[in-house]
């Protein structure tokens, strides 16, 4: 009988999204846990050899309550982020569910606000551009 061999490697779970927070976050009462859609594009090929740019919706999950609460306070629709997750499935009433479980997460651009101006600012000299 031939021996089997066996790729002796690592092990690993772990993928890394960016992009845009689709909607505003989840958050259970309890804060056991916040739910976010992402939405991160994969550069493809079509069928004449053009690459074009493909979004995914991916579904983000964060259990530790630090994330939660900076979820809670910062991300909003529109919100760049950068996640560092794993994946996990689960059957929860007979239903076969998936998620990203955030471990890490970086917080990017936010879109822009508009401030009021409230004046009171320093007056700048004009440019001297001699």
């Amino acid at each position: 009988m031939a021996e089997q061999k066996e790729f002796i490697g690592i092990e690993d779970n772990q993928c890394v999204f960016q992009g845009k927070v689709l909607e505003d976050p989840t958050i259970t009462g309890d804060k056991s846990y916040a739910f976010l859609k992402l939405r991160a594009t994969t550069g493809e090929m079509d069928a004449n050899g053009q690459w074009h740019d493909t979004p995914m919706e991916i579904p983000l999950i964060a259990l530790s309550p630090s994330i939660i609460k900076t979820i809670e306070a910062h991300v909003r629709k529109d919100r760049r982020i950068k996640a560092d997750c794993y994946y996990k499935n689960w059957t929860a009433s007979g239903q076969q569910h998936h998620g990203f479980m955030i471990v890490r997460m970086k917080l990017g651009r936010k879109p822009f606000e508009q401030k009021e101006n409230t004046g009171g600012g320093p007056t700048l000299p004009p440019p001297n551009f001699s």
